[in-house]
């Protein structure tokens, strides 16, 4: 929203939607690294995943994570579609474009 308000006002974005996206996910990556830390001091069994699982997992956070940045994308578009912002839309379209390259390549991964 932060981007799609500068540009309304005809200033530089102040960041970058795939980098922003990128940094939300290792925060999310490193709560889950400090979950399982407290876990393992507390004395916690984790109950074992299978890989299969654990993939299965590691797949449906990725999803999630996916979902609600081209969510937030995706309202940002509308509403330069409603001000007929084509600049607006034709960045928007692009940052879209690279969310998706971004999680085909994880999904790969």
């Amino acid at each position: 929203m932060k981007i799609y308000e500068a540009r309304i006002n005809a200033e530089p974005d102040p960041y970058s939607a795939g980098t922003l996206i990128a940094q939300r996910q290792a925060a999310r990556d490193r709560i889950n690294t400090l979950k399982k830390e407290i876990r393992e001091l507390r004395g916690e069994t984790e109950e074992t995943l299978t890989e299969e699982e654990q993939k299965a997992q590691e797949l449906n956070e990725l999803d999630t994570g996916y979902e609600r940045a081209k969510n937030q994308i995706l309202m940002a578009y509308v509403a330069a579609v409603m001000a007929e912002d084509l600049d607006t839309q034709a960045s928007l379209k692009a940052q879209l474009k690279e969310l998706d390259a971004e999680y085909d390549a994880q999904r790969k991964g």
